[in-house]
């Protein structure tokens, strides 16, 4: 079953590739004209973990792998060789992790009640890769500015958009909600809500199960079940 995938460009010709992953570290690259192609990670000497996801950065591909403790990565997405730990000396505790987002050097990695730990990658020796946790939201509303933001229900989900307006985004599936935080601050800028709530047959009200923000940051994409809505994002 495939638990997470993403869209990319590669080539000079800018050709979008969509890479899907199941758990056990099998990709699936597909592309316009092209039939697809089943790719196996190469796995580190410590072998490979049941995985929960990855994401992409500057074309490096960044696996977590809760299991193991790690966040491996595969520099400019060479699957056939061995990844290298994302962590130095000071790793942080991964088993409830369930999603990451990649910014550069900066890692950040979600945990299941919600908190967000803040990791910056350095190879050199003077100044290791280190990690902050938890790493708080902060205000930036009229009468609440640098308080300290806590969604009323978990969120579940992490995105990093890439310029022309790099952000972090959150998704709170208990409220059909989106949050819209700057990088590196985490200072919340706005909520995206849709204008009605969606329920169920019974009447409950429905989780969002995922979310995504169009390449050019442009447009929103709310998933609930198999039913996907979007919205410019104003």
């Amino acid at each position: 079953m495939l638990i997470d995938f993403a869209l990319f460009n590669r080539g000079s010709q800018g050709t979008t590739i969509l890479l899907a992953m199941d758990s056990k570290g099998n990709l699936l690259q597909c592309s316009v004209g092209n039939s697809p192609e089943k790719i196996k990670l190469q796995a580190p000497p410590t072998g490979l973990g049941m995985l929960k996801g990855f994401t992409l950065d500057q074309g490096n591909f960044y696996l977590l792998d809760p299991d193991k403790n790690a966040v491996w990565i595969y520099w400019k997405s060479n699957f056939d060789e061995e990844p290298e730990l994302f962590f130095g000396e000071s790793v942080p505790q991964m088993k409830d992790v369930i999603d990451l987002a990649v910014d550069q050097d900066d890692l950040y990695l979600l945990h299941s009640d919600g908190h967000l730990t803040l990791c910056t990658y350095s190879n050199l020796s003077v100044s290791p890769t280190h990690c902050e946790s938890p790493v708080p939201f902060r205000d930036s509303r009229p009468g609440r500015e640098n308080r300290i933001l806590i969604p009323e229900t978990p969120v579940t989900q992490i995105f990093a958009s890439q310029p022309p307006d790099p952000s972090l985004y959150f998704m709170e599936p208990g409220r059909q909600s989106i949050y819209h935080l700057s990088l590196r601050s985490l200072t919340f800028h706005q909520q995206f809500r849709p204008s009605r709530n969606f329920y169920s047959n019974k009447g409950e009200a429905l989780p969002a199960s995922a979310f995504a923000i169009s390449p050019d940051g442009r447009e929103v994409f709310l998933a609930f079940g198999n039913q996907v809505y979007y919205s410019p994002i104003p």
